[in-house]
């Protein structure tokens, strides 16, 4: 199961969202800005090879996050999603012969949606990752990115805080299969990120992730912890 922890000081900005999905339980934190709520999806993927292994547990997450989405412009997911991407792209650039062609059909949503990408360079991030995990990518690890660059979403692994320019091993065994995913926008929000060194109190394989969110309400400190 998903279990979620969370201080009592941000009860009152909370809100847990009950939905279909085995894989995921969402949940609201209000006010994050000035314009926006924001929908974080903790995540468990099984691995791909045990008896619990569904085929549709992306699209599942998909389904629901596109319709919680529709009101909420930052957006998260944050768990074990037994995914190894290694530095899979997980964002498109826009073949720019064709944007040409359709130019005339693109109004200005869609034309943000396919540029999305350039968020993340005005505010510096990188757009190449790195990772320690030398292994080649799973069946998972391709749906993990094929789903980013549908909803343009962003590993923040290798990309930000104390992790830039490394994307650490999340496991003991030099795996890297869970992830903080982010919309771009929640970038700016991102004070730290890091890879905590692996703790056996914690879990027998896993390390944590420690990401800190700075908001023009409140700051909220979230670590992912297996057990």
């Amino acid at each position: 199961g998903i279990s979620v922890i969370y201080s009592k000081s941000i009860e009152r900005n909370i809100k847990f969202i009950k939905t279909d999905c085995e894989f995921v339980q969402w949940m609201q934190l209000k006010n994050i800005s000035n314009e926006s709520n924001m929908s974080i999806g903790c995540v468990y993927i099984p691995p791909e090879n045990s008896k619990y292994a569904s085929k549709d547990a992306f699209e599942e997450i998909e389904r629901e996050m596109v319709t919680l989405r529709d009101d909420e412009q930052l957006c998260s997911l944050i768990g074990d999603f037994n995914a190894r991407t290694r530095t899979l792209l997980d964002f498109v650039i826009p073949d720019e012969n064709l944007v040409e062609v359709l130019d005339e059909n693109l109004n200005d949503e869609i034309t943000d949606f396919l540029y999305d990408y350039q968020n993340l360079i005005s505010l510096k991030i990188p757009l190449k990752r790195c990772s320690e995990d030398k292994m080649r990518p799973n069946t998972q690890g391709y749906k993990l990115v094929e789903f980013c660059k549908r909803n343009n979403l962003y590993i923040t692994g290798g990309r930000t805080g104390s992790d830039k320019g490394i994307g650490k091993a999340t496991t003991k065994d030099n795996s890297l299969i869970d992830y903080f995913i982010v919309s771009s926008n929640l970038f700016k929000y991102i004070e730290e990120y890091e890879i905590i060194p692996f703790d056996a109190l914690f879990s027998d394989v896993h390390k944590r992730i420690h990401v800190k969110i700075t908001t023009e309400v409140t700051t909220i400190e979230k670590e992912k912890k297996f057990t």
